[in-house]
């Protein structure tokens, strides 16, 4: 699965840009803390770094190692990966290669991050001799960030299979399938052998689904049954299975491939599956205009139920609606109303989810703001068109910023 994604030069492109911006303008300054000229630098917060006529030993070493690069970093992992999920979801492609792309990247964005630190700190401490000092060892920082870079990526990979139907996941196996097969055929189109023509279905399913261990041997067996049997008397699937008898029971035993037969009732299985898989579920998503009508068993005006609701709890918005407008007034409930009908009508399972944990922790005694606040920011993640909301957003923000 070596494969890029459709995306990646693009998100490689964008990332080296924020790499080049980083080192240009927060450590490459550093360097010349010992020129003879006023220093200054900005944190992350907006507070100024200002120093004249001193050693880097001391305040300075301290301000530069503890905590001055960290929010820079986090905030250029989010807002890529948060990026890379909207890319994704314009271009209509499997959001997990992506997301695992982008998570390397950006480990290599951390690392070179850190060795330029970690070049200008040697420098200064030499007092410009850098090799009569040994240079600084980075790599428990590198881990702590490359932690969070895989816990937001699995967090990611996690909504999106726990989200899926067994429609969407056996549509984005056959487009793997699918793809693979049209890359060997571009590549290579006199090659005739099948077996390069394969995908492992563990790499397949681990790649979309983010499983692993026994998890993934079970899905893998279980799609491999269903997709590319090979049980005597059972009818041949959509995929085929390696058909080399010396390795089909060894290192291609859960290997199946994509394949087009003339001759065959159906010439090419795989493709007409992804036609009628990609017809069914885009007839399946539901269109809601209007399911949250503010009225009279709740604001006084006009209310209509929730009507058709598939994507969030109806009960549980009415539920948060009312504790917000009896604690927070009538301006906050009505954008908790407009925030609803925009996650009803994407028909976003995901952002369905963490719209109901908001409001679940809404309707408690005391809301833990710092839940909200996390609950609100993975909605934006996995919404977006949330956040164009900007006087609803502005008045959802309040709700966990407000310290009044």
């Amino acid at each position: 699965m070596d494969s890029k994604s459709a995306i990646y030069h693009l998100t490689n492109r964008i990332i080296e840009e924020e790499y080049e911006k980083l080192r240009r303008e927060k450590i490459t300054p550093w360097a010349f803390l010992h020129s003879g000229h006023p220093f200054k630098c900005t944190k992350y917060s907006g507070e100024e770094i200002s120093y004249s006529d001193v050693r880097y030993e001391g305040s300075p070493e301290y301000i530069f190692w503890n905590g001055f690069i960290e929010p820079f970093l986090k905030d250029i992992i989010f807002r890529t990966i948060d990026n890379t999920i909207e890319i994704s979801r314009n271009k209509k492609i499997n959001l997990a290669h992506p997301l695992k792309e982008v998570g390397v990247l950006l480990k290599k964005l951390v690392s070179k991050t850190y060795d330029a630190m970690a070049d200008v700190d040697r420098k200064l401490r030499g007092n410009g001799y850098p090799n009569k000092v040994n240079k600084k060892d980075v790599s428990t920082k590198i881990s702590l960030m490359a932690k969070l870079i895989d816990e937001r990526v699995e967090s990611e990979l996690s909504i999106r299979s726990m989200t899926m139907t067994n429609e969407e996941l056996e549509l984005a196996i056959l487009k793997k399938y699918v793809d693979h097969h049209k890359a060997c055929e571009i590549n290579n189109p006199d090659n005739s052998n099948k077996c390069s023509r394969e995908l492992d279905m563990r790499d397949v399913i681990k790649e979309i689904t983010g499983e692993k261990d026994q998890e993934l041997e079970y899905s893998a067996k279980h799609w491999l049954n269903r997709l590319a049997p090979r049980i005597p008397g059972v009818p041949k699937g959509l995929l085929r299975p390696c058909s080399n008898s010396t390795v089909n029971n060894k290192t291609h035993k859960y290997n199946a491939r994509a394949f087009t037969d003339p001759l065959n009732k159906q010439p090419a299985p795989a493709w007409e599956r992804i036609s009628e898989l990609e017809s069914k579920i885009n007839s399946n998503k539901p269109i809601v205009q209007n399911i949250l009508v503010i009225g009279e068993q709740i604001m006084g005006d006009k209310f209509e139920n929730i009507k058709n609701a598939t994507i969030i709890n109806r009960s549980t918005v009415i539920d948060a609606f009312k504790a917000i407008k009896e604690k927070h007034g009538e301006g906050t409930a009505d954008a908790l109303a407009s925030v609803a009908e925009e996650v009803e009508n994407s028909g976003n399972q995901a952002a369905g989810t963490l719209f109901d944990s908001f409001n679940n922790e809404l309707c408690e005694t005391n809301p833990d703001k710092s839940k909200l606040k996390q609950y609100w920011n993975g909605l934006i993640s996995v919404l977006p068109s949330v956040a164009q909301l900007a006087d609803a957003a502005a008045k959802i923000g309040s709700l966990f910023t407000d310290t009044t």
